[in-house]
C-alpha cells in the first residue's frame, strides 16, 4: 500500500510538472516590460501567452495614445504589418490542398509580366558608380527557370523590397520601395494588389529564383494569386475561410468606425520621445483599395493568438479543420536549406522563421517558429512547450531589446517551471 501511495504521489507531481509554469511565475514578465515603458523606450505594450490554448499570462501597460492618455488594453488594435503574411500563406495552402494550385505552378501563369522578369546581376569588375553609394553597374539577365509558388512562399523568388542600392532607382520609378517612403507599405497604394503585382513583374529581381532568401513583396504577389485562383478579393477569402471561423472579429484590412478608439498610435523612437510616427496609415478611413497580403492587416493579441493556436494544433481548431498536418509541417519546418541563417542557424518554412539551437543570444527553444511586424509586433510558437507568445507595441522602428529581454525571461521561467 505504501509503495502504491508513493507511486500515486509521484505521478501527481509529474502531472503538475508537465503543466509547466504557473500564472504566478509568468507575472515576472511584468518587471521586464514596465521599465521599457517608464523610460519612454516604448509607448505601451500588450502581451499574451497561451498554454494549450488557454491564457496563462495577459498584460496591457502604457499608452495606446500617449497624447490623449488613452491606455493600452488587452483588446487594443494594432497594425500587425507582416503578420499578414502567415494568413496569406494559409490561404495559398488551402488552395493547394484543394488542387487549385501547386507549389510548382509558375507565377507567370497568373501574372504574365513575371514570364519576362529579369535579374539585376553585377557586372564583373565594375567599379562603384560615382555619386551612388554602394551601387555597382548591373546588367539585366533572363530567368534561368520560372518563379514558382514555392519561391513566393519561402521568399526565395528573388523579389526584394527594392531597397538595395543597385535596383532602388528602378523600384522608385515604378512606384515601389523608396517611393513609398517605407518599403513594406504597399497597402497605401491606389491600385489593387493584382495591378501592383503586374507592375512588380517588371521590377528587377535581386537574385535568380531559388538562389537566395530575400525578404520582399513575394507574399503580396501571392495574395494576388489567391484572389485570381479563388475568384474572391483577399479580404473576403480571409473572412470566409479563416477569420470568421476563428472568431477573429478585430482582424481586417481596416478599422471599422465603431472600433477607431481602440487603434493604437504609432510612435517614432528615432526622433523625439513620444513623437507620432509619420507611418500611421489610413487604416481608420475605410477599406483600402490595395489589399496587401504582405502587410495590410490590423488585429489584436487575442485574435492573432487564436490563429497561431490553430497552427500549433496542426491545422485544427475547436473541431474545425483548416489545414492538413502536412501543410502545417511545411509552414513550421525549414524549407530553404542553409539560405536563411539569421536566427542562429535556423531556417524558414512556408511563412514562418524557424529557430535554430538555443543560445544566450537566441533563447528560444529549437523548432520554435514565428515572425515580426515592422511596427513593433512580434509572435512565437513553442511547439514542445505548447505555448503561443504575443508581444505587441506600436513603434517604428521596432525595439528589439524588449523582445530579447522578454524571451530571455520566458526561457528562465520555463527552465524553473517545467
Amino acid at each position: 500500500m505504501f509503495s502504491i501511495m508513493r507511486i500515486a504521489a509521484f505521478l501527481a507531481i509529474a502531472a503538475l510538472s508537465c503543466n509547466g509554469p504557473s500564472r504566478q511565475q509568468f507575472l515576472r514578465l511584468n518587471a521586464v516590460i514596465d521599465p521599457f515603458i517608464a523610460e519612454g523606450k516604448v509607448p505601451g505594450v500588450v502581451a499574451l501567452i497561451l498554454r494549450d490554448g488557454k491564457p496563462v499570462y495577459e498584460y496591457a501597460a502604457g499608452w495606446a495614445d500617449w497624447d490623449a492618455r488613452r491606455p493600452m488594453t488587452i483588446d487594443t488594435i494594432f497594425r500587425v504589418a507582416s503578420h499578414t503574411k502567415a494568413l496569406t500563406t494559409v490561404a495559398a495552402l488551402m488552395l493547394i490542398e484543394e488542387g487549385k494550385l501547386s507549389p510548382e505552378t509558375p507565377v507567370g501563369k497568373f501574372i504574365p509580366s513575371f514570364n519576362y522578369a529579369r535579374v539585376a546581376e553585377p557586372i564583373a569588375g565594375a567599379p562603384l558608380i560615382p555619386g551612388k553609394p554602394g551601387k555597382h553597374a548591373t546588367k539585366l539577365m533572363r530567368l534561368e527557370w520560372p518563379i514558382t509558388i514555392h519561391h513566393l512562399l519561402t521568399h526565395t523568388s528573388g523579389m526584394s523590397y527594392g531597397v538595395h542600392p543597385d535596383i532602388a532607382d528602378e523600384f522608385k520609378k515604378g512606384g515601389f520601395g523608396a517611393f513609398l517612403k517605407q518599403a513594406w507599405y504597399i497597402t497605401g497604394r491606389d491600385d489593387t494588389i493584382c495591378e501592383a503585382s503586374a507592375k512588380l513583374g517588371r521590377m528587377p529581381l535581386k537574385a535568380q529564383p531559388g538562389a537566395r532568401w530575400i525578404y520582399g513583396y513575394s507574399t503580396d504577389i501571392l495574395g494576388c494569386i489567391v484572389e485570381k485562383v479563388s475568384g474572391m478579393p483577399l479580404d473576403e477569402f480571409f473572412r470566409k475561410r479563416i477569420t470568421d471561423r476563428l472568431d477573429m472579429k478585430d482582424t481586417n484590412f481596416y478599422v471599422e468606425a465603431d472600433k477607431k478608439q481602440r487603434l493604437a498610435v504609432v510612435y517614432d523612437r528615432l526622433k523625439e520621445q513620444n513623437k507620432r510616427s509619420a507611418f500611421q496609415g489610413a487604416y481608420a478611413e475605410g477599406p483600402p483599395r490595395n489589399l496587401s497580403g504582405g502587410s495590410g492587416l490590423v488585429s489584436t493579441a487575442h485574435d492573432y493568438a487564436r490563429f497561431l493556436e490553430m497552427i500549433r494544433r496542426g491545422g485544427e481548431y475547436e473541431g474545425e479543420r483548416f489545414l492538413t498536418k502536412e501543410s502545417v509541417h511545411l509552414m513550421t519546418t525549414n524549407q530553404v536549406g542553409t539560405m536563411y541563417d539569421k536566427q542562429n542557424g535556423g531556417g524558414f518554412g512556408y511563412g514562418f522563421e524557424i529557430a535554430g539551437p538555443t543560445t544566450p543570444e537566441f533563447p528560444q527553444p529549437q523548432g520554435a517558429y514565428g515572425w515580426y511586424g515592422i511596427l513593433g509586433t512580434f509572435y512565437r510558437v513553442y511547439p514542445k512547450e505548447r505555448l503561443v507568445i504575443i508581444l505587441y507595441t506600436q513603434l517604428f522602428p521596432r525595439d528589439n531589446h524588449l523582445r530579447a529581454r522578454f524571451l530571455s525571461e520566458i526561457a528562465r521561467i520555463l527552465k524553473k517551471g517545467i
